[in-house]
């Protein structure tokens, strides 16, 4: 009765393989307590799906079975075995081609089908009664060939909440019923895919839902992503969970505690949990340790919200969710309707850190043993006596892609984008942009409004802190903005504070000339108000802070552009005759432009023509030059940047003379150094040749260390020794 499938797939094929939902493969045993270490969700080792293991494994259902007559799960076996849907004589109340949520059509039948599934297979598993099985597979295609549409608003929850039971069950029966049937894999596979992946928002070019909402998908997600064997799937589930600011751990969960959902009422702030919970327990058993990401931050959140429930006081910031900013910690359903119930994230959560890794959770061990044992109490409670023997090695320290660093910005380039009715400006002073526009507004096409901008090549992000927006209409605007193209139809992604201090708003455009889309607002939001845009790939990401420190998530959105675009300052009057004063500090970017750092310094070389020395290299003009004028083939040129600032060049450009192309360099080493005395060699170039007269030629270099010294060593001329040497420009490229 009892085996377990692994299913094996190379990093490679994480990336770039859309596996199908495959046929049953070598069976081997799987006990969870022998399991010695977790793939690093970041690593680039090879990937395992295990069978079963959505939701429980073989371990989990020898554990059920052993502690069947055990006190507390004994408790939750009996209202298990006592519930309707788990009765050998319950009759299915579907199928259905349509099932709808808000407005609800057959959504209470869809429900309780969905458990009658997952109920019959676990106690098919705790008996061995065939009966129980085969009910649950004739349940489970009646519907998966029968559902064919989805209705109303929230369709979603229908499909993550109810769904996940049917994939629950189906794992089990799959993997553990020999009256499984080829049919049975086919059928409930297609259902999975076509019915309820997309619904879960994961993927390329779609967009999770806000917070519990968001939570619940990845959970739908992630269960028909390991049910299938599908390593392209998993691997999207994997990527929104770390990356997407709406429904993912980081966007959702502060490092107190605290979740996207603790400002709305206790009862959502407990669901968030329970959906993270279920994602981290099912990567787990597929080898992926997400319950150590974050410094354990599920833990912590469990944490904060089980002494919050216990009558205490626990500390609250103003943060939310994309859906909304919370500015007070919501006491609903505190003591009361989340006490009592939903013992799921309690129980998997606690069993995970505390059974599992032999850490310490006591605010929520005081919170289960306030609750009566319940149907979960039996499906997902371990025995915490004391750690597994021999316990599983911590994983290591999850090290995700970040964004570089922002940097402050006291340049930008200023121009009026559309038809605007008076010239706008940009100026900087002391630590303060003011931008002042004129234009209609930056929503539906045409645009019109002033913008202060920067080229951002690939991912970036740029910050700032609107300290004013004057009132030239009620809806004037002032915020960050990425666009693709510098025309007034362009597609972007726009984070603005509006004026009158009538709170944040964000909009976007996917299509050249389309309408505003995507639009979303949080209130109240008193100025001064922190804003923040993220591009990674082609997903921007929205937030907003009143203290540049918490940042809350406004809108996630895919928009397709091109590698490079303009982000920066954006002022709308949305009156064409005024113009709009705002002003921004704190104003920082990362831009991945390479600047040429070589102004402003001092420049030496082994020797020099007494008017054409080595400052000329730097001086930014091609009508002037280096030149050694004695004779011979070697020598160096070397700059030391302004007041000892160090760089990390990534990039030097040498640009020819006007003349005797004998003199140009043709090898060389170059190099960096902090006191000017010991030389790093950078990159060591042999031949080459420069084809024509003021020619530049740029030497990119996987350069990482800032350094305050560069130095061209030239180990040979184009033409002998009885030549000097020349150089018309010597630029240093570095962010």
């Amino acid at each position: 009765m009892k085996k377990t499938i692994l299913t094996t797939f190379s990093h490679v094929l994480l990336l770039l393989l859309a596996a199908s939902c495959t046929k049953e493969q070598k069976i081997l045993k799987e006990d969870e307590a022998s399991v010695t270490s977790k793939r690093d969700a970041a690593s680039t080792t090879a990937f395992t799906f295990s069978h079963p293991g959505v939701g429980f494994s073989t371990y989990d259902l020898e554990r059920m079975k052993a502690n069947r007559t055990v006190a507390p799960w004994s408790t939750g076996y009996s209202a298990l075995t006592s519930s309707t849907q788990a009765s050998l004589t319950y009759s299915m109340q579907g199928p259905f081609a349509t099932v709808g949520r808000e407005p609800n059509s057959n959504l209470s039948q869809y429900e309780n089908d969905s458990k009658a599934v997952l109920y019959q297979a676990i106690l098919w598993y705790m008996t061995g009664n065939t009966t129980y099985a085969t009910k649950a597979v004739s349940i489970l295609n009646s519907w998966a060939t029968t559902h064919t549409a989805w209705s109303g608003t929230t369709p979603f929850l229908a499909a993550t909440d109810f769904g996940l039971n049917f994939v629950m069950g189906a794992e089990i029966l799959r993997y553990t019923y020999s009256g499984w049937t080829s049919t049975n894999t086919t059928n409930s596979q297609n259902y999975f895919n076509n019915m309820l992946w997309p619904q879960f928002g994961v993927g390329s070019n779609t967009m999770l839902k806000s917070a519990n909402q968001g939570s619940a998908q990845l959970k739908g997600a992630i269960a028909v992503a390991v049910y299938c064997n599908d390593a392209t799937k998993m691997n999207q589930v994997l990527d929104a969970w770390h990356y997407n600011a709406c429904g993912g751990l980081g966007g959702t969960t502060l490092a107190s505690g605290q979740n996207a959902d603790s400002g709305r009422d206790q009862g959502h702030a407990l669901g968030h949990l329970q959906n993270m919970a279920l994602v981290a327990e099912i990567a787990w058993k597929q080898n992926v340790d997400l319950y150590g990401e974050l410094n354990d931050r599920l833990k912590v959140s469990m944490e904060y919200f089980s002494n919050y429930n216990l009558g205490n006081t626990v500390s609250f910031v103003p943060f939310g969710a994309c859906y909304g900013l919370y500015t007070s910690i919501g006491a609903t359903g505190r003591n009361s309707w989340a006490y009592n119930t939903y013992t799921t994230a309690a129980e998997i959560l606690y069993g995970a850190y505390v059974a599992r890794k032999g850490q310490t959770m006591p605010y929520t061990l005081q919170y289960l043993n306030a609750i009566p044992a319940q149907i979960e109490t039996f499906l997902f409670k371990k025995d915490n006596a004391s750690p597994p023997t021999p316990p599983p090695a911590p994983p290591a320290s999850v090290t995700l892609p970040s964004l570089p660093s922002p940097v402050a910005v006291t340049t930008f380039t200023s121009t009026d984008i559309g038809s605007v009715g008076v010239a706008g400006s940009s100026t900087y002073s002391s630590g303060t942009w003011t931008v002042k526009g004129s234009g209609g507004d930056l929503w539906n096409s045409p645009d019109a409004y002033h913008f202060a901008y920067k080229p951002l090549i690939g991912d970036g992000v740029i910050i700032a802190r609107v300290t004013g927006v004057q009132n030239t209409n009620v809806n004037a605007k002032a915020g960050l903005l990425i666009t693709e193209s510098l025309t007034a139809t362009s597609k972007h992604a726009f984070v603005y504070a509006k004026s009158n201090n009538a709170g944040i708003g964000f909009a976007s455009r996917s299509t050249t000339g389309g309408s505003a889309e995507n639009t979303q607002s949080h209130s109240p939001a008193v100025l001064p108000y922190w804003l923040k845009l993220e591009r990674r790939n082609n997903w921007i990401t929205a937030y907003n802070s009143n203290n540049g420190t918490t940042w809350t998530p406004m809108r996630v959105v895919y928009i397709p552009m091109g590698s490079t675009v303009y982000a920066g300052l954006a002022v709308a009057a949305v009156n064409n005759s005024v113009l709009n004063t705002s002003t921004f500090t704190d104003v920082a970017m990362n831009s991945n432009v390479l600047v040429n750092r070589a102004t402003g310094g001092d420049a030496l070389a082994d020797r020099q023509n007494v008017a054409q020395t080595a400052a000329k290299a730097f001086d930014g003009s091609t009508a002037t030059k280096w030149y050694t004028e004695t004779a011979g083939s070697t020598g160096w040129l070397r700059y030391r940047f302004e007041s000892d600032i160090a760089w990390p060049v990534k990039e030097y450009r040498l640009t020819s003379a006007n003349d005797v192309q004998q003199r140009d360099p043709k090898s060389w080493q170059f190099q960096g150094s902090n006191d000017g005395s010991a030389w790093t060699t950078l990159d060591t170039r042999t031949g080459e040749v420069f084809t024509a007269r003021l020619q530049m030629k740029a030497y990119s270099i996987s350069n990482t260390t800032s350094y305050k010294y560069y130095r061209l060593n030239i180990t040979a001329n184009s033409g002998g020794s009885s030549y000097g040497i020349q150089l018309s420009e010597f630029a240093l490229m570095a962010p």
